[in-house]
């Protein structure tokens, strides 16, 4: 019998000098963007108070969609709403969409806000589940609410970029409070710099601890929980370096889905948000990096540090460790799927330096923080050179390998895990796959179904594989 000793050994040390170098890589481009983004504050002009952002730009402010997709939201949805029909911008539309909830959150806007049925004519030029119904408000000309068939975050943002009618769109999740003057201070770009800006992001705060009344946040305190306190330090380096670093070499990868303006033109010109994808808002902007690129016209997608969006931070660690898991498998998604970038001349800083550094930032945080992803690096590291792994199959990114191992360990595991895949029938120790007929079936022995293996259920099914018992 085959010795799998040394090999383990081997692939565990590759993996070691691989997280070093790393985590050493990462902290080298913290500090480079530390260094533009302090650059970056330096030359930025003074805060402009509210009252004058409007008599500067109160006139030739661009009409604006906010986009709100709601799943399962009765609890808050009405004085979410609420809240957003408050915004201080002369043009603005909210259209709400309900993603096929299985709560009372559509019988809850029909109560609240008086909805009846209407009909508005538009072109479906995204894919998205069929749309059930519209609805319009006698109360206010300004709310529209679209009831669809459930297809996720990405579907029913897609449907409400179909149905909205301004130049500019907002996206912004159902739970998040923005600053009265929010939408006016990110609209400022547009202005601006009309023909250049095709996309803006904003800061996000953590609103944990402080005090909320009527959809507003009255009275800004640190969180009282060290979990959450901890993530308001990471959110400020995150926004107030990393973006505003990126921002300012026209690099900028991700314009965060819980608040970000763009130009809904181009955003339909790249097919819109891709459904199924767990880094829909990354997906988005990497595609209009791509496409601007492509057709070799001048862009900008930028990051303003003013424009705040108060959201909600996870308390517990487990809540935690799922949301960072599927952030940073999000973001390798992203990075595998539109891997023709990487270091390719014709996408220049972005290839070399945006695209590079969010891939292996992406990477690094998945194996420090994820252990169940340390096998199928080591296997792909050290399994290669020895001949042992079969051809990935296309449509299964390497980062779901990781996810069905856990019974065996490095390079037998991930032979096996391909075995099955490319043997119909086969039957290894940890767990069943069936690639015949482009059936995918799995069956978990001896221990306890995880989140990941939803996640990997749901990401089949949005590829077109069947699952099968």
């Amino acid at each position: 019998m085959f010795d799998w000793s040394q090999e383990i050994v081997l692939g565990a040390s590759i993996l070691s000098w691989f997280i070093i170098g790393a985590g050493l890589a990462q902290t080298a481009v913290y500090l480079l963007q530390l260094v533009i983004a302090a650059y970056a504050l330096s030359k930025r002009p003074p805060v402009a108070r509210s009252a004058l952002l409007w008599h500067r730009y109160g006139d030739v402010a661009p009409p604006i969609a906010l986009l709100v997709p709601a799943y399962n939201e009765e609890v808050n949805v009405v004085e979410s709403v609420h809240s957003m029909l408050a915004l201080e911008y002369p043009n603005f539309e909210v259209i709400v969409i309900n993603d096929g909830s299985k709560d009372q959150t559509l019988q809850r806007l029909i109560e609240g806000f008086k909805l009846v049925k209407f009909h508005r004519p538009y072109e479906e030029t995204l894919m998205h589940k069929p749309i059930r119904g519209l609805y319009s408000s006698p109360m206010t000309e300004r709310l529209f609410v679209v009831d669809k068939e459930n297809g996720g975050k990405a579907d029913a943002q897609n449907a409400g970029v179909n149905v909205c009618r301004a130049p500019l769109f907002c996206v912004i999740d159902g739970d998040s409070i923005l600053e009265p003057d929010a939408l006016m201070r990110a609209a400022q770009p547009f202005i601006d710099d009309p023909e250049r800006t095709i996309a803006v992001g904003g800061t996000i705060r953590i609103a944990n601890g402080s005090r909320i009344e009527g959809g507003r946040v009255r009275e800004v305190r640190l969180p009282n929980r060290l979990l959450p306190l901890l993530q308001v330090v990471e959110y400020l380096r995150a926004f107030l370096m990393a973006r505003l670093a990126w921002s300012r070499i026209n690099t900028l990868m991700l314009v965060s889905g819980a608040f970000g303006l763009f130009r809904r033109k181009e955003v339909v010109a790249v097919g819109g948000f891709t459904s199924g994808s767990m880094g829909e808002d990354l997906d988005l902007v990497i595609k209009l990096h791509r496409h601007m690129m492509d057709t070799k016209r001048r862009y900008s997608i930028q990051f303003i540090p003013e424009p705040v969006c108060w959201t909600e931070a996870p308390e517990s660690l487990r809540v935690l460790a799922r949301q960072r898991t599927r952030w940073q498998r999000g973001s390798l998604e992203c990075f595998f799927r539109y891997r023709s970038m990487l270091f390719n001349p014709r996408y220049g800083r972005v290839g070399f330096l945006g695209f590079s550094a969010g891939a292996m930032v992406a990477t690094a945080a998945l194996v420090q923080e994820d252990p169940a992803a340390r096998p199928n690096f080591a296997a792909l590291i050290y399994g290669a050179p020895y001949g042992k792994l079969p051809a990935i199959p296309p449509k299964l990114p390497p980062v779901f390998m990781a996810w069905a191992q856990d019974d065996l360990t490095g390079l037998e595991t991930v032979v096996r895990f391909h075995r099955a895949l490319i043997m119909a029938g086969s039957e290894p120790e940890a767990h069943i796959f069936n690639a015949g007929g482009h059936g995918f079936g799995m069956r978990k022995q001896g221990t306890t179904s995880d989140h990941w293996i939803d996640e990997l259920y749901y990401w089949m099914e949005v590829h077109g594989f069947t699952r099968s018992r």
